[in-house]
């Protein structure tokens, strides 16, 4: 089963004339958000924390299992954002995740996301190479993705990739192989750049 659910351009705007939207406006807004993410996950998720928030289009597409964290945020605006998780499929989100617009994650092993990552736009996630390479090789494997990751503008994550705490992939950069936690890389394929100190408890925002 597929659904979408869009919010469309105006519905995030703010009043201009007036400066800021008002404080009851903002909150109308966000209870809207929810109502429309709680009803698109609902008919699909085997279980979804609360406080859920979608903007724009999201197309999901779910034929397997799908577990959403706490406080989740899809922004599909001006692309529509892509989730898809087939019948052998496992797709977990963690807590205060953030998906930006024309993503896409297709699940067809596992893919499991961390609590408090950022994934940039047009970023691909998809654990499945979809297609033969030579005859027989096609590549199926699972992708983590640890807590407090930030996977850059138009990155693409392969099977089998595994992506420690706190590491930051670089925009456009194609990751083929693990990276290790605290990390940044870049490239195509990426490749290691610089170690960076993150304190244990720090929350990526």
């Amino acid at each position: 089963m597929e659904t979408g659910q869009e919010n469309g351009p105006g519905a995030d705007c703010e009043v201009r004339a007036g400066g800021r939207a008002p404080d009851w406006l903002d909150s109308a807004r966000k209870a809207v958000r929810f109502a429309h993410a709680r009803a698109l996950f609902a008919l699909h998720a085997v279980s979804v924390g609360p406080l859920p928030q979608v903007y724009g289009r999201v197309g999901l597409r779910c034929q397997g299992e799908l577990r959403i964290g706490e406080r989740l945020v899809i922004d599909g605006w001006p692309l529509a954002t892509k989730i898809s998780v087939g019948r052998e499929g496992r797709l977990v989100v963690g807590d205060r995740a953030f998906i930006n617009y024309g993503v896409d994650i297709n699940a067809q092993s596992s893919i499991v996301i961390g609590d408090n990552v950022r994934i940039g736009p047009l970023v691909s996630i998809v654990d499945d190479a979809m297609h033969e390479v030579t005859p027989g090789q096609r590549r199926r494997a699972p992708i983590t993705v640890g807590d407090n990751v930030w996977i850059g503008r138009g990155a693409a994550i392969g099977p089998g990739v595994t992506i420690g705490d706190h590491a930051v992939i670089g925009t456009n950069s194609v990751v083929t192989r693990d990276v290790a936690a605290a990390t940044v890389v870049g490239g195509s394929p990426a490749t290691h750049i610089r170690d960076i100190d993150v304190p244990a408890d720090w929350r990526r925002r």
